[in-house]
């Protein structure tokens, strides 16, 4: 599943284009020994012999399965683990914004001194 998929990509050992390939992937099949992921068009440049043996390499070290992979160019895909990681970002913005914007300490400063609030200084406190 893209559950599944996701999960695995966070865990592999990959940094730099050959995670940014894992990431912008989404799982569609896995069965006889091949995984078959497919890929937005517009990340194609990802897809090369070497970056494909790499990945295949990182997911034999994390399960211990030989897998051959296997990539469907598309249009579009959705819920790749990268969009996923992009919502949730989105998503703490959003709540760390609104905790800033409704706190009565917050709203009584920005009063008292007829403050502003810069959008940009909101953070997520991890």
């Amino acid at each position: 599943s893209n559950d599944d998929w996701e999960s695995l990509v966070n865990r592999l050992p990959l940094s730099g284009v050959p995670l940014q390939l894992a990431k912008n992937s989404v799982f569609v099949s896995c069965a006889g020994g091949q995984l078959e992921l497919a890929l937005s068009e517009a990340h194609r440049q990802f897809i090369s012999k070497q970056r494909e043996e790499m990945l295949q390499q990182a997911i034999h070290a994390r399960t211990g399965k030989t897998l051959r992979l296997s990539f469907t160019l598309q249009e579009q895909v959705n819920d790749t683990p990268a969009l996923r990681e992009q919502q949730r970002a989105r998503e703490r913005q959003t709540s760390a914004e609104s905790a800033i914007y409704n706190d009565t300490i917050v709203k009584a400063i920005v009063e008292t001194f007829d403050g502003r609030i810069s959008p940009k200084s909101i953070q997520p406190v991890d």
